[in-house]
């Protein structure tokens, strides 16, 4: 989701990449075509995982993953996100409508660390890291209405960009969230969890729903 942006700057909750007006996924131009000049990968998984906290948010916690894409090449083709609410959710709607944003027509950028949001990762050539967190310096995400504790899913594809147009990988994101007393009000604090879902076909098209976000 994202690397880029702080949801402390924007008053917004963050999850990981991506333009303040982004085009809506699929959009004509939206894409930069690169047929014939690099390697379609055919698949991509977790590569490696640590968890973060933000110990001045009222809202915090979340995941930072190395995601690596099979088989390799010097030229990789880019890969892009779509996310989007997924099943089982216990929280109420509008706080998984909110975090369960990704981006779109900003790949995430292969062998590249992240020193201001994930310092203790260094992708290889074939990886990239994509960040999954829930921060709000001002605001906790379960307030005096809910005090019980709740989970909510986002659901991210990733794939490649026209004309391979295939998606390569799908995953969950599961939020664990519970409420806390903090300060003479509430803090909520989450877990994260990702998880692989049913992976393509390597002839699935890239179309479907989904959200972007600006950054976070």
């Amino acid at each position: 989701m994202r690397i880029y942006g702080d949801a402390s700057e924007s008053g917004r909750a963050s999850i990981t990449n991506g333009p303040p007006e982004p085009a809506p996924p699929g959009a004509a131009g939206s894409h930069p075509t690169k047929a014939g000049t690099c390697f379609p990968p055919k698949s991509v998984s977790i590569a490696k995982e640590v968890t973060l906290e933000f110990p001045d948010d009222l809202t915090t916690g979340g995941i930072c993953t190395v995601m690596e894409v099979s088989p390799t090449a010097d030229n990789l083709c880019e890969v892009y996100e779509r996310v989007g609410t997924g099943q089982g959710n216990t929280c109420p709607a509008s706080i998984a409508n909110r975090f369960c944003r990704g981006m779109v027509d900003r790949p995430f950028p292969f062998g590249k660390s992240a020193p201001d949001f994930c310092p203790t990762l260094e992708p290889k050539a074939n990886q990239f890291i994509d960040r999954h967190a829930l921060h709000d310096r001002s605001n906790s995400a379960l307030g005096k209405d809910h005090p019980k504790p709740c989970d909510f899913t986002c659901d991210q594809d990733y794939y490649l960009a026209p004309p391979n147009s295939t998606t390569i990988g799908r995953f969950s994101i599961r939020y664990s969230l519970k409420r806390e007393k903090h300060d003479g009000g509430y803090l909520t604090r989450a877990i994260a969890t990702k998880t692989a879902r049913e992976q393509p076909s390597s002839s699935q098209e890239q179309g479907g729903e989904g959200k972007a976000g600006p950054p976070r």
